[in-house]
């Protein structure tokens, strides 16, 4: 099976299919005749056929969190071994970024620190408290093998916590850290093969400098400082001359992978001097602001040697007073507007535009010759899009996200969603074009009036523009039906207890983003007083566990729903608290009125006493548990002994009389010692719970 070509759904759905054989083997009773070792026979190969898929799905597609946490979940239910073999890999690489939450609890439990290679960390708005979650499994000082670790947004806390153990990973060679907190960390430079900092402050940069010496990538933001430092360069918030970097590389002997961004202000470069400072270098990335002062062509034309164009294929363009290499981040993403570069030393156009992964339409197509294949996010704004244009233009069978206006026509929506099998995240209507607040209101209406007869299960997350307020149950209902996959959620609520709708209709959602700026002035002073016991009363109202963030009047919550198992456990857990917490009360009161409830109590309890007797006595080495609930396993076995004895050697009805007689000792004694009775009836029983 060809996995890196292969959809997830696609890998899934083979997965599904073996599992589901082997289950229905398993489930089999075949152990007598002809069939009993055919029966082992096909067992064992499809056991063997999901362990090779397994196993040949970590080799191939090694991003185990977004690729494969599925597969594990489906296996580690159905399959014993394939934990093992879980176990037995050792070269896992953890992207935790908006991952759910029930697969980051799945991961947490199986996976072993000594077996994690790589490691991403975050707590933006998709999954708050990660961090904190994540340090209540595992230190990490643990991971004894981690070899690149990348930290988003983690807060302070547990940032510190990490810090206090950096120094101890001895193996690590990668370093990725982007955050707005400035902090001073701990660990040692010196191995480090590749380092990015979103902020980082000339004295540690000049530490970096000097402590570096394998370093190979390097991508830093200085942060605006005054300072006194020199190292072999003086820095500048932007570079004069193509000496200062000259000077500032030389602190970087081993570097191999570069990438500039920068100011030139004497307006003086050449492919020459570029040539001499990245001739060992591997990739070579740079956009300079500049002014060019002699002709452009006569500038471009030092790019095109034999060294720029055949032996290190880097290619260069000029444009509004940017000289750049192709491809360049900044044209990852263009509108209708955009023109390939005038002046370039491409050979041709085509390289420019597979680097183009977004494209976004607000008025009209884009005019190009050029196919546009490579793209994954198309945003479009205007609902008169000529589809048949469109698809000339853009390959439509690669596209993962997309946006689309509300005031679309129904035919339309159908024909692009069923044009792209990958499609996986959708937004409606994202303000870009101006219309009043009613007129956004009944757009989205209308959005789901034109969609409400399809079944949309790819797409896996959903965002409706802000203005698109969800308030009543029947546009939740509607939602529901047409996205019955919803993993992640973004919309504006208009009431609170929307909330508790959103997260019951939804089965599979996991990362909630809520807009409350349009609740009314009540429930938004009511909130801001009470937001943290509001979610717990969600909590406990949901059975669910959760993490959540505020950020500019928005809600994001991570949560984790229970099973309908673990829930009904969860519901008979406290049903019998509560009944054994009254029991436990009213039998420990000396007062008359305890003593009465108590005899009715015990009354109540008859019958219901009668009928295990004769139950058990039915059948009694099989039907002891009963006692075995009350008593301890010594006691069940003597009750049991004389039970069996009385019942061969007796008729029926005076095994019932000799109940009878039991019953009532029973609840005599019981009434004579109530120390004795509270002790064995009550807390035997909270043990067992």
């Amino acid at each position: 099976m060809d996995t890196d070509r292969c959809s997830l759904d696609e890998v899934l759905n083979t997965c599904n299919n073996l599992l589901d054989e082997y289950k229905n083997f398993q489930n089999t009773d075949i152990y007598s005749g002809e069939n009993h070792e055919e029966y082992y026979r096909i067992r064992l190969t499809l056991l063997r056929h999901f362990l090779e898929f397994i196993m040949d799905m970590l080799r191939v597609r090694y991003d185990l969190v977004n690729c494969s946490s599925q597969l594990l979940h489906a296996g580690f239910i159905q399959v014993t071994s394939l934990n093992d073999a879980i176990k037995s890999y050792s070269n896992y690489r953890l992207n935790f970024k908006s991952i759910l939450r029930s697969n980051f609890d799945l991961i947490c439990q199986h996976i072993l620190p000594n077996q994690v290679k790589a490691l991403i960390l975050s707590d933006d708005q998709h999954t708050p408290g990660q961090s904190q979650l994540f340090l209540s499994h595992f230190q990490i000082d643990e991971f004894i093998n981690l070899q690149s670790l990348t930290l988003i947004e983690i807060e302070k806390k547990s940032l510190e916590i990490i810090n206090e153990h950096l120094y101890k990973l001895n193996r690590l060679r990668s370093f990725l850290f982007k955050s707005e907190i400035n902090i001073l960390f701990s660990m040692s430079f010196v191995n480090l093969r590749r380092l990015e900092l979103s902020q980082c402050s000339l004295n540690l940069l000049e530490n970096i400098c000097l402590t570096t010496p394998w370093l190979k990538t390097l991508n830093v933001a200085i942060i605006h400082e005054t300072s006194n430092l020199e190292f072999q360069c003086q820095l500048n918030y932007s570079v004069r001359s193509m000496n200062e970097i000259e000077k500032f590389l030389l602190n970087f002997p081993c570097l191999k992978h570069l990438e500039l961004s920068t100011r030139i202000h004497d307006n003086f470069v050449t492919g020459h001097q570029l040539e001499i400072l990245s001739k060992d270098l591997i990739t070579l990335k740079f956009i300079f602001k500049i002014t060019l002062l002699h002709s452009i062509e006569e500038t471009l034309d030092t790019f095109r040697t034999s060294f720029w164009l055949e032996e290190k294929c880097w290619f260069v363009a000029y444009e509004n007073n940017y000289l750049y290499t192709v491809p360049c981040s900044m044209y990852t993403h263009i509108n209708e507007h955009f023109q390939s570069p005038k002046y370039s030393t491409l050979l041709k156009n085509s390289i420019f535009y597979d680097n183009i992964i977004k494209l976004t339409l607000y008025v009209k197509l884009i005019e190009t010759c050029h196919r546009l294949n490579n793209i994954t996010t198309l945003e479009i704004g205007y609902e008169n899009i000529s589809i048949e244009t469109l698809l000339a233009i853009v390959n439509l069978s690669r596209i993962m996200n997309l946006t689309l206006p509300s005031s679309m026509n129904k035919s339309k929506i159908k024909y692009l969603l069923n044009k792209m099998p990958r499609l996986q995240y959708l937004s409606i209507d994202t303000l870009m074009s101006n219309r009043t607040f009613e007129e956004f209101q009944n757009s989205g209406r209308n959005f789901l009036d034109n969609i409400q007869d399809l079944e949309l299960k790819q797409i896996r997350e959903l965002k409706i523009s802000d203005y698109h307020i969800i308030d009543d149950s029947y546009t939740i209902d509607r939602l529901c039906y047409i996205f019955p996959s919803i993993e992640r959620l973004h919309v504006s609520i208009g009431q609170l207890n929307t909330i508790v709708q959103l997260i019951n209709c939804f089965k599979y959602l996991s990362i909630i983003s809520l807009n409350l700026k349009y609740l009314s002035n009540k429930e938004k002073e009511y909130f801001a007083l009470k937001s943290e016991l509001i979610i717990d009363q969600i909590r406990q109202m949901m059975i669910l566990t959760y993490k959540y963030q505020m950020t500019n009047s928005c809600l994001h919550l991570w949560i984790k729903k229970e099973s309908e198992e673990i829930i009904g456990k969860i519901d008979q857990r406290k049903k019998r608290e509560c009944f054994w917490y009254w029991c436990n009360f009213i039998l420990s009161q000396r007062s008359l009125l305890s003593m009465i409830v108590t005899v009715i109590l015990i009354n109540h309890l008859l019958n219901i006493l009668l009928c295990m007797w004769n139950y058990i006595l039915s059948d009694i080495p099989q039907k002891t548990s009963y006692f075995s609930y009350i008593f301890n396993p010594s006691a069940v076995l003597l009750i049991t002994q004389v039970c069996s004895t009385f019942f061969k050697k007796h008729h029926r009805t005076f095994v019932y009389l000799f109940g009878y007689i039991f019953v009532w000792i029973f609840t005599i004694i019981a009434w004579m010692f109530p120390d004795w009775w509270h002790l064995i009836s009550i807390d035997t029983i909270n043990e067992k719970i």
